[in-house]
């Protein structure tokens, strides 16, 4: 039987006791990988600060599998979202908390969402991060390569931009 809101009906507008276990315990695993994943993007940052590439190596081959089960468990929260009628995703965990008052679950998906979303900051601030440093190294190799580099903005003797100014490296000794 379908309600007014297009979904299945699962009873007299309750949700089974069993599918909410498992999904309270889908939630929870979900904000335990997540913060395992700040965990490793944090400690990407200190390797990246440290200079340390087998250290970065090593997180980014954990960070693989951290993700990996992360996707697999947000696969399983949306399986549990659609066994209770609604649809999978964000969209579907919303009407199924504006439907029913299940406040251990409003509680764990705010978590869990507050937790995804500092992780998001984390992985775009190291994105940056690693942006500059291979920005920086792909200009050492340049200079390396071909004892000079064409900069961005010099200043020349009076103050003025010069786009074209050129450093001399040790390849020209």
């Amino acid at each position: 039987m379908l309600t007014t809101s297009g979904r299945t009906n699962p009873g007299a507008n309750e949700l089974p006791e069993g599918a909410l276990k498992v999904l309270d315990r889908t939630l929870r695993l979900e904000i335990s990988l997540t913060q395992d994943l700040m965990g490793i993007i944090e400690s990407e940052q200190q390797a990246i600060e440290a200079f340390n590439p087998d250290t970065l190596g090593q997180l980014v081959d954990k960070k693989k599998s951290v993700a990996d089960s992360l996707a697999q468990t947000g696969a399983r929260r949306d399986q549990v979202i659609r066994s209770l009628g609604f649809e999978p995703g964000q969209e579907g965990m919303k009407r199924l908390l504006e439907e029913h008052t299940e406040p251990q679950i409003a509680t764990t998906w705010q978590a869990l969402r507050s937790i995804a979303a500092q992780c998001q900051e984390h992985n775009r601030l190291l994105g940056i991060k690693i942006s500059k440093l291979l920005l920086n190294t792909h200009q050492s190799i340049d200079i390396l390569q071909n004892g000079h580099r064409l900069t961005q903005n010099t200043y020349g003797p009076k103050g003025g931009v010069s786009r074209d100014g050129h450093s001399s490296t040790i390849a020209k000794i």
